[in-house]
């Protein structure tokens, strides 16, 4: 799903497809493993890839997921943790080399290239200023077509040091809807944290408090409603700006992480005062 305002465009999907609780609500029952992917590039344009941070792609891997989505579909994969948890950025020349490889398999199906930090206790000092140290070197690793972006989970880590590394080099800063950090309306009056010509959006919500009302991914739990509406605010204002976006829900943001979706692209288009895309439902699935 894409939604095209003025000079920006929306481009909607959700943390992974390898779902099984989305047999059912989402993919029609009985659907193979092997089928998801291409049942899931029917009803969305793009997908966050979250398995590449567990392990390292492959070529093969990559060429796999290419040949079993339709053109035009894009990828946003996430950077192995081996390279953001582990090395923190640094002494990874081998692994960067060897993740470079692989994300040049996808050619034009690229979306975005995701940078994801852990949470730095304030007792490791990790400021600033260490951060955009390693953190300039390390995107420089990556070719400058490739979109990249990066998170991290302090909100003291959204200073300028780090903003002007983004910037230099084009790359974007992650906006996510998270406990510990700002929400859209604070994201929303510091234009400082615009450092691309896109924007990234991760729907990520609270993991151990919906863990702990439910485990099963088939529909929503948590109401977001005034979260999503203060997101469609925000995101019709940078698709009018000529902004493109890319945002992402996940499955611990409300429940079920294709109705988020859906939610909101219904909600931008409200404001921007068109009409969805018909959602290509198969035979025996359900519109989220």
């Amino acid at each position: 799903m894409v939604v095209e305002a003025l000079r920006g465009r929306l481009r909607f999907g959700t943390s992974g497809w390898d779902y099984l609780d989305w047999v059912g609500p989402f993919y029609a029952p009985a659907t193979p493993k092997k089928e998801f992917l291409g049942r899931y590039a029917r009803r969305f344009a793009t997908v966050e890839v979250d398995s590449t941070f567990y392990r390292m792609p492959t070529v093969k891997t990559v060429e796999g997921w290419v040949k079993r989505s339709p053109p035009g579909f894009l990828f946003s994969p996430k950077v192995p943790q081996e390279i953001t948890h582990e090395k923190l950025l640094e002494d990874c020349d081998d692994a960067v080399a060897r993740l470079v490889e692989a994300l040049q398999a996808f050619g034009d199906r690229l979306g975005v290239v995701v940078v994801q930090l852990r949470y730095f206790r304030k007792a490791e000092e990790f400021t600033a200023e260490k951060l955009a140290a390693r953190l300039e070197p390390f995107l420089a690793r990556f070719p400058a077509s490739m979109r990249v972006a990066l998170e991290v989970r302090n909100k003291a880590l959204h200073a300028a040091p780090v903003l002007d590394v983004l910037r230099r080099g084009g790359r974007g800063l992650v906006w996510i809807d998270h406990p510990w950090m700002d929400g859209p309306e604070q994201i929303g009056a510091r234009p400082e944290l615009v450092t691309a010509p896109f924007h990234y959006v991760r729907l990520l919500g609270d993991r151990e408090a919906i863990e702990r009302r439910t485990t099963c991914w088939s529909e929503v739990v948590v109401d977001q409603s005034a979260r999503l509406g203060q997101w469609s605010e925000l995101l019709t204002a940078a698709l009018e700006a000529g902004r493109d976006v890319w945002c992402y829900a996940n499955n611990h943001y409300a429940g079920h992480g294709p109705a988020t979706i859906r939610d909101l692209a219904a909600r931008i288009a409200q404001r921007l005062g068109i009409a969805l895309p018909p959602d290509p439902v198969a035979e025996g699935e359900q519109t989220p």
